[in-house]
């Protein structure tokens, strides 16, 4: 099994922007969840627009991670 890439600055820098400091690792670890073989570039879009849309909701980030991984 390949090691799973670190999250990009973007990613890091938006999660802490958008959770509580007490939620980030939390959710650093959900979204990491989260890796396409395909490259580091659609991981990055991926892990973006998950934040994006989950609106600093926790949960709903999980279940936008769960639908990433079945799509």
């Amino acid at each position: 099994m390949e090691p799973v890439p670190e999250l990009s600055r973007r990613v890091t820098a938006l999660i802490e922007e958008i959770f509580p400091p007490a939620d980030a690792p939390r959710i650093r670890e959900l979204i990491g969840e989260f890796h396409w073989s395909l490259g580091l570039a659609l991981d990055d879009r991926i892990h973006l627009d998950i934040l994006e849309i989950c609106g600093g909701q926790a949960e709903r980030a999980r279940e936008l991670v769960e639908l990433a991984k079945i799509d």
